[in-house]
């Protein structure tokens, strides 16, 4: 079965304050659907809304860079949506999506648990 990965940061980590930004769920599902459009206009030959798009996180930025580079090297193509906003005074990697993949076949994305809202918890 063909999935769609989006891999989001729980946090990002900015050079500028705040230095932290908690990733909110609303902030987290409309980065995912970017990245997931991104996928779609560059793959027209699939429709992405055709199949399973699964949700993942990790940490922080630092650890999605490091997501980025073990993606890299199991040769699996991704593309990178970055954000712009005021929060952070600048552009930062927020999200990744993988072009469809076979479900579990990136020992990376593996790994990984599914997104959970960590500003909401007490």
């Amino acid at each position: 079965m063909m999935r769609i990965y989006i891999v989001i940061p729980r946090t990002v980590d900015s050079e500028k304050p705040p230095f932290k930004l908690c990733m909110s769920c609303g902030r987290m599902a409309a980065h995912a659907a970017h990245a997931a459009a991104m996928v779609q206009d560059k793959r027209p030959d699939i429709n992405v809304s055709d199949l399973d798009l699964i949700v993942l996180s990790v940490g922080s930025s630092r650890d999605l860079l490091i997501l980025r580079d073990a993606l890299k090297c199991e040769g699996v193509q991704s593309e990178e949506y970055k954000d712009v906003d005021k929060a952070f005074e600048g552009e930062l990697l927020t999200a990744i999506c993988t072009w469809p993949i076979e479900a579990k076949s990136s020992k990376a994305l593996n790994a990984l648990r599914p997104w959970k809202c960590a500003c909401n918890e007490t």
